[in-house]
């Protein structure tokens, strides 16, 4: 019963990867990599800032003016004024160097992007994994129960059992498949998760094998400065405080070139000798000049606000950076818990699980255990086999 069980869910998996995908966890990260909506905009969003970054030595629009009459003399005359402000070009330099750490500041959140997506997709696949490792332990607990409520059925037809055994044992035996078929619930809502990670449009087949690990549990804290989510909030902190210096230098003045042209038509005094100009002749010049804010006090203002958020995102990526290294040991004391706990299992655990595994079904079946304390046994064993996996997991 317990081979033909697993047997047909193997084979429902077999038909189900029939005209379907087939992935494994690499092709999976790939694709979902590919595919990944959140990856593309933050793609886009590299591209948007690299194109924003000629933005940086933007100045104002040249003013081109004309004026025509009366100015010098009865006659109307022309001039023709082109001025052009520009910021000094240490505002320039910041804005620029403010443009490209806003381009690194999108390839850094990319990166972490891209690292939440490739976790939130393994951790996924681990768990159907290690679901369907669940599998085989539900299965022959589901045979085992079947096969104990039909035995004592059988002895209590032949007076050889209560009716309280009886009822214990189907009661048993409903509850093995009840718990089997939440199961295969569980299965598919994973493999559902899976496919909406991937963005796939249909279902697919996940292959692999839920076994352990190799990981060194040496602390490395020196590598949390290239944690994606630490490089992120430090590269924000950057932009802030460049940012900053973009504002303070806002406050100083801008440089104004220009250039004239114009006609003065009339009688004009060259080497003390009057002479004529008429229209065709031009006098040209030019002027430099600055601009200065008369009421500085918004920009001041801006300038502080600005100081003050690159204070607040400084306090907030020591935050993250103290928070993921927090985790980080977390997890390699997780880690030493769990391998620990792995090493009581393979060493003992597993061995006396199927030891009391197969002397209780023995002592069972001859008569020599209640079923109560087989049931009892059963429960040991299967608390042993999940504990293992959970280790694993």
């Amino acid at each position: 019963m317990n081979k033909l069980l697993f047997f047909l869910f193997i084979s429902l998996i077999s038909f189900r990867a029939i005209g379907q995908q087939s992935f494994n966890l690499q092709s999976a990260v790939q694709f979902a990599l590919q595919n990944n909506p959140g990856i593309q905009a933050a793609e886009l969003k590299i591209r948007e800032a690299r194109a924003l970054r000629g933005t940086s030595t933007e100045m104002s629009k040249l003013s081109v003016t004309m004026m025509n009459g009366q100015y010098n003399s009865v006659r109307n005359d022309k001039n023709y004024t082109l001025t052009q402000s520009t910021p000094l070009p240490t505002t320039w330099a910041a804005q620029a160097r403010l443009a490209r750490e806003e381009v690194i500041g999108k390839e850094k959140s990319l990166a972490s992007v891209r690292n939440n997506l490739i976790f939130e997709l393994r951790d996924a696949y681990d768990q159907l994994l290690y679901l369907r490792a669940l599998t085989a332990i539900y299965v022959t607990q589901d045979s085992i129960f079947a096969e104990s409520a039909l035995a004592a059925a059988k002895r209590y037809r032949s007076g050889e059992s209560t009716y309280l055994e009886k009822m214990t044992t189907e009661a048993q035996s409903l509850a093995a498949r009840n718990q089997l078929s939440q199961h295969e619930n569980d299965l598919r809502i994973q493999e559902s998760r899976l496919e909406r990670l991937m963005y796939l449009d249909q279902a697919a087949i996940f292959n692999g094998k839920f076994e352990k690990m190799k990981i060194s549990v040496l602390a490395d804290t020196a590598a949390i400065s290239t944690n994606p989510l630490v490089e992120q909030y430090i590269q924000q902190e950057k932009i802030s405080s460049q940012f900053a210096r973009v504002q303070r230098n806002l406050l100083l003045p801008d440089l104004t070139f220009g250039y004239f042209s114009q006609s003065l038509i009339g009688f004009q005094r060259i080497d003390n000798q009057e002479t004529f100009f008429d229209k065709d002749k031009k006098f040209t010049g030019y002027l430099v000049g600055f601009s200065i804010p008369l009421w500085a006090r918004p920009q001041i203002a801006r300038a502080k606000a600005a100081e003050l958020n690159a204070r607040a995102q400084h306090a907030q990526s020591r935050e993250i950076t103290h928070g993921v290294e927090t985790e980080y040991l977390q997890s390699l004391q997780e880690v030493e818990k769990n391998t620990a706990a792995l090493n009581y299992y393979e060493s003992q655990a597993n061995q006396n699980a199927e030891l009391i595994f197969t002397q209780a079904i023995t002592a069972y079946k001859q008569g020599e255990l209640s079923y109560m304390n087989f049931l009892q046994s059963l429960e040991n064993v299967l608390n042993i086999k999940t504990g293992y996996l959970g280790a694993i997991r």
